[in-house]
């Protein structure tokens, strides 16, 4: 079993749970949120949060082929380097 991740997502004026797993994260990465700015303005903020929260996003960055250059733009953008 894939591993899932509880995303809150605002539906008619409540925040509501919805299940994600690595494939559509990855999906939404590469063809919506393609920009190194805005992905690493969600690690730090998940960073915030503690407890590695930021683990998982990164491990997806970093383990998919077709998000690699995407993972190096993010790291550039959150280390300068």
């Amino acid at each position: 079993m894939a591993l899932t991740w509880q995303l809150p997502v605002s539906h008619k004026g409540r925040i509501v749970s919805v299940p994600v797993d690595e494939e559509q994260v990855a999906s939404f990465l590469l063809n919506v949120f393609n920009d190194p700015r805005i992905v690493a303005e969600a690690v730090m903020a998940l960073r915030k949060l503690g407890q590695g929260k930021e683990t998982w996003l990164r491990t997806i960055l970093s383990g998919r082929p077709e998000l690699r250059d995407l993972a190096r733009q993010v790291e550039h953008e959150l280390t300068g380097e």
